[in-house]
């Protein structure tokens, strides 16, 4: 985490925009097992499934700063205990992104039926 700040302070030098996003992702490509991906499709994900399950979501509009990417990767760790709770599996950072990814689309698509896996 702590080379985030840093990074997106170059991105900042060399083309005037902070760039968290694109960060964020440069990181996950190098470290996957480390740097969660952090995004619009992915916050959008992670709001509707805490919406879902009724848990609060306060400052979710803040997560694309760069200083809050400590939060967003908090939240992230968070969501995958709560999966290991609910589904005795512990997914990695790089599934917890490629799940993120699913819900937006399926949400996109109007096809997201939650977190219920009796669902079909």
């Amino acid at each position: 985490m702590n080379i985030h700040l840093p990074l997106c302070e170059a991105l900042q030098r060399a083309n005037n925009r902070a760039n968290s996003s694109f960060a964020s992702k440069y990181q996950h490509f190098h470290r996957p097992k480390f740097f969660p991906i952090v995004d619009s499709l992915a916050r959008g994900a992670w709001v509707s499934l805490m919406t879902e399950l009724r848990r609060p979501t306060r400052g979710h509009s803040t997560l694309f700063q760069v200083k809050k990417y400590k939060t967003w990767c908090e939240n992230v760790l968070d969501l995958r205990e709560l999966i290991q709770k609910e589904m005795d599996v512990r997914p990695s950072l790089r599934q917890i992104d490629n799940y993120l990814l699913s819900v937006a689309h399926l949400e996109k698509d109007k096809g997201w039926a939650g977190l219920n896996t009796s669902r079909q």
